[in-house]
C-alpha cells in the first residue's frame, strides 16, 4: 500500500485551489487547469462545461481537485481528462484519502486509481457547470466506498 507523504498532499491541494498547472490531454481546452471567469471567451466559443472548486471557483478539466472541502483529506490527483465538453467529461487519475491513522493530522494518503465522469449540467443558468461526478474505482478502493459512487457538485464544489 503507498501513502502519500503530507507534503505531497499540501501540493496536490494547493494545485487544485491555485489552479497554476496546465492539463496535459490534448482533449481539454486551451484554458484547462486553470480557473475561468465567467463568460471567459475561449470556454464560451466552444461551448464547455464548467467544475467549480470548494473556494467558489470555475475550472476547465482541472489536473487536481478537493473532494472533501471542510478539511482536504480526500483529493482527486494527477488528474488526465481525454475529452472534456458541452454535456461531459472523461478522465483517470487517482483519489488520495487520508486514511486519518492514528489521527488526521498524523494520517498518510493512500492513492485509489480512479476514472472520473463529470455530467449533467445546470439547466438555462450562465454559466454552465456540471452538477454530477462519478467516481469509478479502477483497482484497489477505500472498504467504505463501493466501487462507483456519485456526488452532487454546485456553485461552491462538492456537497
Amino acid at each position: 500500500m503507498r501513502a502519500f507523504t503530507r507534503a505531497w498532499a499540501g501540493l496536490a491541494i494547493a494545485v487544485a485551489l491555485s489552479g497554476s498547472v496546465a492539463a496535459g490531454a490534448s482533449a481539454a481546452p486551451a484554458t484547462a487547469g486553470r480557473p475561468v471567469a465567467a463568460g471567459h471567451p475561449a470556454a464560451a466559443a466552444h461551448g464547455f462545461t464548467f467544475i467549480y472548486t470548494c473556494g467558489g471557483r470555475a475550472f476547465l478539466a482541472p489536473r487536481a481537485y478537493v473532494i472533501a472541502c471542510a478539511d482536504a483529506n480526500d483529493v482527486l490527483v494527477f488528474m488526465h481528462w481525454q475529452a472534456w465538453g458541452f454535456a461531459t467529461a472523461f478522465g483517470h487519475g487517482w483519489e488520495a484519502i487520508n486514511n486519518c491513522a492514528p489521527t488526521c493530522a498524523r494520517g498518510h494518503f493512500i492513492r485509489y486509481p480512479v476514472t472520473v465522469v463529470l455530467w449533467g449540467r445546470n439547466r438555462g443558468l450562465r454559466p454552465r457547470y456540471f452538477t454530477r461526478m462519478t467516481i469509478i474505482y479502477t483497482g484497489r478502493r477505500p472498504r467504505r466506498f463501493p466501487v462507483t459512487r456519485t456526488l452532487r457538485l454546485g456553485r461552491h464544489g462538492p456537497s
